[in-house]
Parts: C-alpha cells; sequence; structure tokens
C-alpha cells in the first residue's frame, strides 16, 4: 500500500496521544520537505519511527534537539532521518546497534531490551530499504536513518 511519508499522522504529530509522551520533553523541529508517496505498511513504518524516536528522547538531554526530516535521496528512495543531539556514539559501534539486545550509552539511559532497532532493521529491510546509524563520536549526536522505495519504483 501506499504510505505517504511526510505526513504527520504518519511521522509525528504533537496534538498525536501516542506521541505525549515526548512532547515537553524534547523540542521536535517539523518534518522538512513535502510528502513523499512510498509502498510501505503504514502501522510498520510508524512503528520504525517510533523506535527510532524512543531512543533518541533516551539519550538526547532535556532542551536538546531531535529532528525528524524527510527527503528524496534519489529517483527511486525516500529517506528518514533522525537527528538528534544527544549521547552520540562511538562510529565503529553504530552497526552493531541494529543486533538484537545490543544496548550502548550509560546505564541509567539505556532501553527496556535492546530490541527496538532490530526490529526496525527488520521491518525496513523487508520494506526493501536500508537502516543505518552515524555519530561523530560520544557526545557529539547521532542521526538514524532509513530509505524507503518510492511508490511507482
Amino acid at each position: 500500500p501506499e504510505t505517504m511519508l511526510g505526513d504527520t499522522g504518519v511521522c509525528v504529530n504533537p496534538n498525536d496521544e501516542r506521541y505525549q509522551h515526548i512532547i515537553g520533553k524534547k523540542v521536535l523541529l517539523p518534518l522538512v520537505n513535502k510528502e513523499i508517496p512510498v509502498v510501505a505498511d503504514e502501522k510498520r513504518i510508524r512503528q520504525v519511527i517510533s523506535n527510532i524516536l524512543e531512543n533518541a528522547v533516551r539519550h538526547t538531554p532535556d532542551y536538546g534537539k531531535i529532528e525528524v526530516i524527510v527527503s528524496k535521496l534519489d529517483e527511486k528512495n525516500a529517506k528518514v532521518s533522525v537527528k538528534d543531539s544527544g549521547d552520540g556514539i562511538e562510529p565503529d559501534q553504530a552497526p552493531a546497534l541494529f543486533t538484537s539486545f545490543t544496548q550502548v550509552g550509560e546505564k541509567g539511559r539505556v532501553g527496556r531490551l535492546g530490541l527496538g532497532l532490530s526490529i526496525a532493521k527488520d521491518i525496513i529491510t523487508n520494506h526493501g530499504g536500508r537502516i543505518w546509524a552515524e555519530s561523530p563520536g560520544v557526545g557529539l549526536g547521532a542521526s538514524f536513518n532509513f530509505t524507503l522505495p518510492v511508490n511507482g519504483n
């Protein structure tokens, strides 16, 4: 089915009660660029975005910044990036974040089981996309990115 990336119903709507645990803790910037039609299961993509946002909230200090950017990477792919000003990670640890039960960071700020990003990877891979993390280093924030095929390709 076609899903519109950038549609606040799919991503983050400050008035959506599902995201009230995020609002007020961090500064969320609006999605950038126009809606992009992709071939995706809206419920699963919402789960991916939620998993990534929960990690960003957990690892970004109060009054830090979390930015969600939706863009067209090329003619065949859309890209979603969630960038934060949080804890950051060692660049060589980034690939391991998508392995089940992997947790990185201060003990008090790690998640529940270390499954959220692993689940996100499975969902994105099954949609024909890819997912990755980037960080310049500890204390310098991180960017979690994924691609999805644009509708019509």
